[in-house]
């Protein structure tokens, strides 16, 4: 089967961890086995990475800047011009994983080469702009400032010309309305999860890796995985455990993940809040782990209180585990969790909702099984590996010209 030729670019790759570098490589993969040539192009993150390496048939060419660096995604647009140019022959289609910066370097490329470009966004507020606020507040500037309005719709002017745009959810698709963009050039596609590898464990497998972990047989353990930063509602998620915990004797909160150099990082503000509330005996931090899925199967809830959120794939990881939520309905998780379907809802910042919510689940066995039940039905129902791959193939397939 001949899938056409599709160029990924983006700003990390793997074996750089993270969210999108995962959902990046899993699509290069599927892609690949369906028939697809896919080349990526992307920064070399890490000094003692290869320049060009071939991963199971994925042609990866890493370009300058080299070394850690979120400042250098700029660079990278501009050195991404010519390498796309010289490659112009391995591909019909480029995709790009998060526009923010690349997008126009793409459709620069793809007008020059003659190549059709589609554009994935990967966080809110990549189009509106919203989503460099943060960077921008040392200067005093919002993405509603003249200079930064003024550039924006420049770039926007030219990322209209795209032929396609990928959300990951309704909210993201909503903007890209907002700001102009041909509904008939709009395509909603979740993220996906891999199925094989999150997967519910019958309880004798859970006993066996709980002891594997170090994890209290008998206890109710919650968890929360993801980078651990303070948008993500760490801080109230700290202190509703301390007033929670009193009534929760044996219960385990684990934190997995790290602050990934990020600058909202609170890892050790973490680490801090627990000494001091004496918390060591029932709260973990676990750092980064390779095998993620091991401790959600090992875990009985999540809790998720995140205050900013495009998607949420942490949560789709739980749910593909039979875990039931504890979560926000922040950004792309208002298409995931249905309240009290699913999953509890509390509002993003509120301390005693937290509480309250991990009570409730913790006192409720039968509640837990029936959300936890649902909640993997949504996920192999709309949010599996195979389905997000057979979309793409899709999408991707007629605009390379390919599909049947």
């Amino acid at each position: 089967m001949d899938g056409g030729k599709i160029c990924f670019l983006t700003e990390t790759f793997h074996p750089t961890v993270g969210g999108t570098q995962t959902q990046t490589r899993l699509l290069a993969e599927d892609l690949t086995r369906m028939g697809f040539k896919i080349t990526v192009v992307t920064r070399r993150s890490f000094e003692e990475l290869p320049p060009f390496e071939d991963m199971n048939g994925i042609r990866i060419h890493r370009i300058p800047p080299s070394g850690p660096g979120k400042r250098k995604r700029w660079k990278l647009m501009l050195n991404a011009v010519p390498r796309l140019i010289s490659l112009r022959k391995e591909y019909d289609v480029i995709y790009v994983a998060g526009f923010r910066a690349l997008g126009v370097a793409a459709l620069i490329a793809g007008r020059l080469c003659g190549k059709r470009c589609a554009l994935r966004a990967v966080s809110s507020g990549e189009l509106s702009g919203t989503f460099f606020d943060t960077g921008l507040q040392g200067s005093g500037l919002r993405a509603s400032s003249f200079p930064v309005r003024v550039f924006l719709n420049i770039r926007n002017a030219i990322l209209r010309r795209a032929d396609s745009f990928i959300a990951v959810s309704s909210l993201i698709r909503q903007e890209f309305t907002e700001c102009r963009v041909r509904q008939d050039r709009i395509s909603l596609i979740p993220n996906g999860v891999d199925t094989d590898i999150f997967k519910p464990v019958s309880p004798a497998e859970r006993t066996t890796l709980r002891r594997k972990l170090d994890i209290p047989e008998n206890a109710t353990v919650f968890i929360y995985t993801g980078r651990l930063v303070s948008y993500k509602g760490l801080p109230e998620l700290i202190r509703a455990w301390k007033d929670a915990s009193p009534s929760l004797p044996g219960a385990m909160l684990l934190l997995v993940g790290s602050d990934e150099n990020d600058k909202c990082n609170c890892e050790q503000e973490l680490r801090a809040a627990v000494a001091a509330a004496n918390l060591g005996g029932s709260v973990r931090f676990t750092g980064r782990v390779p095998d993620v899925y091991k401790y959600l199967q090992s875990s009985d809830a999540l809790v998720f209180p995140t205050r900013n959120e495009a998607f949420g794939i942490s949560a789709i990881e739980a749910m593909a585990c039979g875990l039931p939520i504890i979560s926000t309905l922040t950004g792309g998780l208002r298409d995931i969790v249905e309240p009290d379907v699913n999953g509890l809802v509390i509002e993003p910042g509120d301390e005693t909702g937290i509480r309250n919510a991990i009570l409730k689940m913790a006192g409720d066995r039968a509640l837990r099984e029936s959300l936890g039940k649902a909640a993997l039905e949504t996920v192999q129902t709309r949010y599996s590996r195979t389905i997000m791959a057979r979309a793409y193939a899709d999408l991707l397939g007629r605009l390379s010209g390919t599909a049947n």
